[in-house]
């Protein structure tokens, strides 16, 4: 390996690094959780029918409600000022993007329980690490 080709690398790797620290700030960050908090305390309305706006959920309305607990024990932790890992609200971010997952799509080819399953992986998944 060359001294060109090392430093290259070494650069490189910085330059991941920086990113994934960079993304991983947004993502802990509190406009960030505030708003996928939202969007989880909204579906949980639409799903009993209090929401003043209508989501994407067509299909999977049942799912929703049985898993409105677990929806708003995650925004609930979202919304928290404490500290979280960024994984978590990866997970979070995931779900909610996911529109042909358990979420919105009553036909996902996920199981009908994955909905509960995928949201107390987020919320477990936002506990920092040691």
């Amino acid at each position: 390996m060359t001294v060109t080709s090392h430093s290259n690398d070494t650069m490189r790797t910085q330059l991941v690094e920086r990113l994934r620290d960079r993304i991983t700030r947004k993502l802990v960050g509190t406009a960030d959780r505030r708003e996928l908090a939202a969007s989880l305390r909204r579906i949980a309305a639409d799903s009993c029918g209090n929401g003043a706006f209508r989501t994407r959920m067509t299909g999977a309305s049942s799912r929703v409600k049985e898993a409105r607990p677990e929806l708003e024990r995650l925004a609930r932790r979202l919304a928290d000022p404490d500290p979280v890992d960024a994984r978590g609200v990866a997970l979070t971010k995931a779900l909610l993007s996911d529109g042909a997952g358990p979420l919105y799509w009553a036909r996902s080819p996920e199981s009908p329980e994955s909905l509960g399953a995928r949201l107390r992986e987020a919320f477990a998944a936002l506990e920092p690490r040691a």
